[in-house]
Formats: structure tokens, sequence, C-alpha cells
């Protein structure tokens, strides 16, 4: 179903740019349609249920017209993906240039036996996910369209697993930079960024760069923090990539998700990130809420989009998006308001009601079961949150990183998740 056009056709800016929704909310349909130069596909029947991110997207739309990410690989950068599960197996990326387990490096990338991606954390050729963090990434992006558990938005597209996320869901700026650069070199045509930190890294520019130059498209989570701009890398999608924020099932924007900016040069566009369905390890489902959420949406997309049209660059795939998006207003007023996180059953968890946006410097106070972290301004000036202060085994599924005084972070973990 695969059709190409010229890489010229795609015309320049003309969605209205808001500070906090950005060019709006993505619409799939209207993606794929422009990518081909077509109008936009007519309305299908919704989904409904555990699936609603499908149809606030418009996904089941390009479905009807054959184009469902098939010859599109997209490659997860997180804390690995369970490549058994039965939703996601049939979709696992697989290095044909090696032969699995003879100990060489058949194709000299550099890498034995990496079959099925790589663990640059661990250094290995199992990029097995313990946390469960970029299992449910994958889902969302692949999951199989077989009728049962989770149907992906690009259910035919490949995941490429790297992991470069501890069990703990951290890692470094550096393993995030050189699985950029693995994916890259190894066919991705789509990367997938669900983390973020406070801090800009040129390493890690330097890498989305080479990635772009290449022709990969990379999407990247805005942050949790309530923030009026978005956390690295996304930040650097004034000419890298793509930063998505959150909306939820009501098309309002949740007070975690960090807005676009002031920048009108940021390729910003939201999509479902609260409460999402989506694979868990070991074989199971379960919601999580979070840009991270958002984010494989638009992976997916974009994947649904080269499925169509091969030939899109990595600027015109930014251009559509954003001109396609469906615009969606709330002020930065509204989005302090906005607290109505519904954590999954058996999450012991509840936002304090005094969580909002309160300005770009101060601090918040969140409450997790029995903990309360209350980080105001008598913090010191030089103060950082370090690695313990949630707990890996009590961390939520809103993977929330405080923005303290000094906005700084623990360099034990320069790039923490933004689920």
């Amino acid at each position: 179903m695969e059709q190409t056009f010229e890489a010229n056709a795609i015309g320049p800016i003309t969605s209205r740019f808001e500070d906090v929704s950005g060019y709006g909310l993505v619409n799939a349909a209207a993606a794929v349609a422009n990518a081909i130069r077509q109008s936009s596909f007519a309305k299908v029947a919704d989904l409904g249920g555990n699936l609603w991110g499908l149809d606030m997207v418009n996904a089941p739309e390009v479905w009807a017209k054959g184009y469902t990410g098939q010859n599109v690989t997209v490659a997860v950068l997180d804390t690995g993906v369970d490549s058994n599960h039965s939703d996601l197996a049939g979709n696992i990326w697989t290095n044909k240039g090696e032969i699995a387990g003879d100990g060489i490096d058949n194709d000299l990338n550099g890498f034995i036996d990496d079959i099925r991606g790589w663990d640059f954390v661990y250094n290995d050729n199992g990029p097995r996910d313990v946390d469960g963090h970029g299992t449910h990434i994958a889902g969302t992006i692949s999951g199989l369209n077989d009728g049962v558990g989770i149907t992906g938005v690009a259910y035919n597209a490949k995941i490429m697993p790297v992991k470069v996320l501890n069990n703990k869901g951290s890692g470094s700026k550096s393993n995030i930079a050189a699985g950029i650069r693995y994916a890259t070199d190894n066919g991705a045509d789509v990367i997938n960024l669900s983390l973020g930190g406070s801090s800009p890294s040129l390493t890690l520019r330097n890498s989305l760069q080479y990635a772009q130059d290449r022709g990969v498209v990379i999407v990247m989570a805005s942050g949790n923090e309530g923030a009026s701009i978005p956390a690295y890398p996304a930040r650097y999608a004034t000419d890298l990539g793509i930063s998505v924020g959150a909306v939820d099932r009501s098309s309002q924007i949740p007070s975690f998700s960090n807005a676009a900016g002031s920048d009108p040069n940021i390729n910003y566009v939201l999509a479902p990130g609260k409460s999402i369905y989506s694979t868990l390890t070991g074989g199971g489902y379960g919601l999580k809420s979070g840009t991270s959420m958002a984010t494989p949406h638009v992976a997916g997309v974009v994947a649904l989009m080269l499925s169509a049209n091969s030939r899109l660059t990595p600027s015109q795939v930014q251009r559509i998006l954003i001109n396609s998006a469906t615009q969606i207003t709330q002020s930065l007023a509204l989005l302090a308001t906005n607290l109505n996180y519904d954590p999954p059953v058996g999450q012991e968890v509840a936002l304090a009601t005094n969580l909002s946006y309160l300005s770009n410097n101060n601090a918040q106070t969140v409450t997790e079961g029995s903990l309360t972290q209350n980080l105001s301004n008598n913090l010191p000036q030089n103060d950082i949150l370090t690695s313990d202060s949630f707990g890996s085994q009590t961390r939520w599924d809103l993977e929330i990183a405080i923005s303290m005084k000094n906005n700084t972070f623990n360099d034990l973990f320069p790039m923490e998740i933004k689920a």
C-alpha cells in the first residue's frame, strides 16, 4: 500500500502555536493523508474501552486505508522490552546480519550477537525489561492487532529494544547517546525517547543530530514537572525531533505535563498520556500515566506516516504533524488547576491538593503512599534530589521528578524517566 511522493511537497507551518498546548493534539488521519497528498480520511467506528487513545489520535481511520506501520522500525530506548510478551513477540526487530549464539560480531557493527537489540547499561545482548516502563511504551507503539489485550498505534511496525535505563529507571546521558547511535546505525526509522532530565548535554544533542541527519525521526517526552517548558532532550525539538505533551480522555492537559513554552519554533504536539492501558512485563497489562505514555502514540503515528510514504524526511514529518494537529487551547492558569489524576487501581497514591504549576522555579509537594516530600523554598540553593527520594519499589506509575528550587538533579541519574 505504500505510495511515494517527491520530498518537496510539504508547505510552511500554517497552524497556530500556543505556549501550553503547542500545535495541538496529533491527528494520524490528517497527517497520513497529508503525507500522501490526500484529503483527511473518512471517520470509522471508535474502538472504545481501553483503546480510547487510538480513537483520539484517529489511528483506525489510517488502518482502514491499509497503513499499519508495515516496513517501519521503531527503536524504544528505555528500560528494555519484554520481547516474549504475547502482544509484542511477533513485532520484535531481528538483526538479520547476526547469527544467534555464535559469539561472533557477524555484521561487524561492534556488538556481538545483538539479535534483538542491545543493553547499554549492563553491556550485553539481552535488553530485558525489569522495570516495565519500556514494555508499556512498546505496546502502545506496536502491540499486535490480535483481539487480545491491546493494539498498538502502528501494529505492524517492528520494535527495536535498546536498553539505556537501568532496572530502576535511571540512566546516563552517555548510554542514551550511544543507544541513539546504535538505533540509527542498525536501521531504525523512528526513535522513541520517553525519558528526560533537567540539564542540557552536548553529547546527547550531537547524537540526536547524528540520527536526524541520517533520516531518523526522533520523538521525545516533554517531561512531567508541570513546567512551562519541556525538559531535555525534548527542549531540543526547536530543530531536532518532536516534543510530546499529554492529554487525558477529555482532551484536557494534566497538570504534570510540561508545556510547550514561548518559542513557536519548537515541534510540540499532544497525545493521550493519562491512564493509558498497555503491555507490562511477564505477559500482563496495566495503566500508566505521563508524557512517557503520550510519546509512543506520536511515534506510532510517525510509523503510520512512513508506512504510507517512506520518502518523508524528518523535517517533513515534523511539519506535517504540527500542521495537521487539532488545536487545543489551555492556559497556564487552567493547567495549574487541572489536578484530576486518577491512579491505577491498587496504587496507593494521591497527588497532594497543592500539587500545581506555581512558577518555573518554585517547588512542589507530592504524596506517595505515606511518604511526603515537601520541597519548599526553604531548601538550600544547592540541594539536589537524590536517587533514593522515592524508592524504586514504591514508585508510582506517574513518575514525577520534582522541580526543585535550583532545578537540578543528582548526577547519579542525569537522565531520569519522565513516565
